[in-house]
């Protein structure tokens, strides 16, 4: 029996209780476990307001201490935002830190000798004027983890174009709350995702 370890913000978190190492909150994790039922151990490390950098300090506690044999990351949305509202922003200085701060998570989970990493691209759909600038500073953390995905082996899962192009053939709200937070059918979405990914993964 596999252990996969779930990190990243409040899209992961989704309401899990955190001093119950069950408990999976309601959103595409707890989804992914309906799924897998009980052929893997599944553990939520999610926590709401997360950016890359919370996460990474984090890492040996929530993650490799607990000597999963899976890791499934998904962060950047926060970073994205926050870093967007400011009033002076150094745009290529902040993607070369987040790229950094991403590299070197994802090396350490390789040395404790997890067997995947599995990363999921962050997202967000338009359904706030504001959230169109947001698309400047998300493209390129998107395509930062797309390039670690590859160069380092990761499994890789598309979210941004697969939520957005559900979101224009039906409605936006019917897959995202806020344009970040998804709805349940959100996050069925996201999970079905995760799903090919990985049941692939295990055909090869």
């Amino acid at each position: 029996m596999k252990s996969i370890v779930f990190l990243g913000d409040s899209i992961t978190d989704c309401g899990r209780q955190r001093d119950n190492i069950k408990s999976l909150g309601t959103g595409y994790v707890n989804e992914i476990k309906q799924v897998l039922c009980n052929n893997s151990t599944i553990i939520n490390k999610g926590i709401a307001g997360n950016k890359i950098a919370d996460l990474y300090d984090r890492l040996q506690r929530d993650c490799i201490d607990l000597k999963p044999d899976i890791v499934s990351i998904l962060i950047g949305i926060n970073d994205a935002w926050h870093f967007v509202e400011q009033q002076y922003y150094d745009i290529e200085k902040e993607m070369a830190r987040f790229q950094k701060i991403y590299i070197d998570m994802v090396t350490e989970i390789k040395n404790s000798g997890v067997q995947k990493i599995i990363l999921l691209e962050p997202f967000v759909l338009p359904q706030q004027q504001q959230y169109l600038k947001w698309r400047i500073d998300l493209d390129k953390r998107i395509q930062i983890i797309r390039t670690i995905a590859k160069k380092y082996q990761c499994l890789f899962v598309s979210l941004d174009g697969v939520m957005n192009e559900a979101g224009i053939n039906r409605e936006y709200s019917t897959y995202c709350q806020d344009g970040v937070h998804p709805t349940q059918k959100g996050h069925k979405l996201i999970a079905e995702q995760f799903i090919k990914v990985f049941c692939n993964e295990k055909k090869n």
